[in-house]
């Protein structure tokens, strides 16, 4: 069994690399990565002893060779694929380990030339990323540090399903989509007007309690942005405080948003239109569905107050019965917690 492993995010890949090795499989590598897990003890060839040409142009060409892609892209269950790999001398390739070049965190620093912006589109990447996913039944592509434990597990066991395989082949291209959206959307800029195409790269940041109704599911995600940017606003917006004083945090942290976003739009306009604060004063708004109701400046959330909001209900009776008083008839203080 043959493993090609190419990362930029190299976070747990020496552990992952180790236990592929004691579980048999051979690890191929690259470049940094290559070095990386040689410095670590891990038993790792170079990709150049698959391909039997050494890396050129700065290390643009590396795996863009047939002795790479036939060994991915050859299907298991067609006998004349596995009779050619045999006949060129090909051996399977049964995992890719690939995760890109940190293009968006390069471009959004502040002065980056588009020199070095191109030096971070990464080429034989993507294309690795696609020929496994396509060809997912017979080839495990990896494209996030955080599925490495769960692949270790399954492999250790009765392998991989391919339920399993499907998923990690739809997160794959999803990787190489937002991957392409970041490229096309620095590419535009500067450009005036509005181009003929347009995708929209989203990322997940946290799940909702519930959706529009209490039994449908929801998530909140953010727009990947490139370029120079700072995250600010409701979508990036931090929980800092949500227990009372003296009670233990809660189990699972609830998001800084609602369940439905409406609440928090009503509120952010009071919170920013709020008097700029000085010494260490924090403010504060608190809200219902649709509106705002008080504002709030302190230099401790326990310190806040609590005031209330006055209310009043009407009591209508329905037709051609008799009006009885109700407790909804009268006004009521109530007070908001």
């Amino acid at each position: 069994m043959r493993a090609i492993l190419s990362v930029s995010d190299k976070t747990g890949l020496e552990s992952f690399a180790n236990e592929l090795a004691c579980l048999g499989w051979e690890v191929f590598s690259t470049g940094g990565t290559k070095k990386s897990l040689a410095a670590a003890g891990v038993p790792v060839h170079g990709i150049s002893d698959i391909t039997g040409f050494p890396e050129i142009l700065d290390g643009r060409v590396k795996t863009l060779h047939p002795m790479v892609h036939g060994g991915i892209l050859a299907r298991r269950d067609k006998a004349d694929h596995m009779a050619q790999l045999v006949e060129s001398g090909i051996t399977p390739i049964d995992m890719v380990v690939v995760n890109l070049y940190p293009f968006v965190q390069t471009v959004s620093k502040g002065n980056v030339t588009l020199e070095t912006a191109l030096e971070n589109i990464d080429i034989g990447g993507p294309a690795m990323i696609r020929a496994s996913a396509k060809n997912f039944p017979g080839v495990i592509i990896v494209t996030d540090p955080a599925d490495y434990q769960m692949i270790i597990d399954k492999l250790r066991g009765e392998g991989l399903s391919l339920d399993d395989r499907k998923k990690l082949a739809q997160k794959a291209f999803q990787h190489t989509a937002m991957y392409d959206t970041a490229i096309a959307q620095y590419l535009w800029q500067g450009n005036e007007g509005f181009p003929d195409n347009m995708t929209i790269a989203l990322k997940k940041r946290y799940g909702l309690r519930y959706g529009e109704n209490p039994h449908q599911p929801a998530a909140f995600y953010a727009e990947q942005r490139v370029g120079a940017s700072i995250n600010t606003g409701i979508t990036w917006a931090e929980q800092l405080w949500s227990t009372p004083p003296g009670a233990p945090p809660p189990i699972s942290p609830r998001p800084p948003l609602p369940s439905s976003s409406t609440p928090t739009r009503a509120a952010w306009p009071a919170l920013k239109t709020s008097p700029t604060l000085t010494n260490g004063l924090s403010r504060a708004t608190r809200f219902r569905p649709s509106a705002a109701l008080w504002r709030s400046t302190g230099r401790s959330p326990r310190r806040w107050p609590r005031p209330c909001a006055a209310r009043s209900t009407r009591f209508r009776s329905l037709p051609n019965t008799k009006k009885r008083p109700s407790r909804f008839s009268r006004s009521a203080k109530t007070c908001v917690s």
